[in-house]
Order: structure tokens, then C-alpha cells, then sequence
């Protein structure tokens, strides 16, 4: 079961996408990183894109959550090898 830290974030960023109909990764990031904390944001991000990874979802469909995960490590740009979880379809 997500702890409630997990589910503030997660309302606070459906409630975001239902004002706009896309949210930037760095709000995202920055939402969850208030939220979760720091390291505890990074290790939840990667256990999720896992996950989505594990289910079959593409790195293409993934890419919000790696933004984010590039955004907490600080390069936002470019992800860095670890950050990238999966593979390239």
C-alpha cells in the first residue's frame, strides 16, 4: 500500500492534469520531490519505470517519467545512464 506522502503526490499532480491537460515533468518532479522527499522520490520514480518497463510500456510512453526522474538527479536535459531504466524498442 502507497504511503500517504505517495497518494498526496499522486492527487496533487491528477489534480494538476485536470486544470491542464499536460504536466511538465519538472512540476511533476517538483510535486513529488515536496511531497515524498528527495531520495525517496528518485528510488519511487525508478521503481515505477521499472514497473511500466516490466508491463511493456515503450521508452516513448515512458518519457514524462524520465524526465522527471532527469529532472531530480539535476539534468534535465540528459537523463543520465542510471536514470535511464529499460531498454529502446
Amino acid at each position: 500500500m502507497p504511503s500517504q506522502s505517495a497518494l498526496n503526490a499522486a492527487h496533487k499532480i491528477q489534480a494538476r492534469q485536470t486544470e491542464n491537460s499536460e504536466v511538465a515533468a519538472t512540476d511533476m518532479a517538483a510535486i513529488i520531490e515536496q511531497e515524498v522527499g528527495f531520495e525517496d522520490a528518485i528510488t519511487a520514480l525508478i521503481r515505477c519505470d521499472r514497473q511500466l518497463e516490466q508491463l511493456g510500456v515503450s521508452v516513448n510512453e515512458r518519457d514524462f517519467l524520465l524526465k522527471a526522474i532527469a529532472k531530480l538527479e539535476g539534468s534535465e536535459s540528459a537523463p543520465s545512464a542510471n536514470a535511464v531504466i529499460g531498454t529502446v524498442p
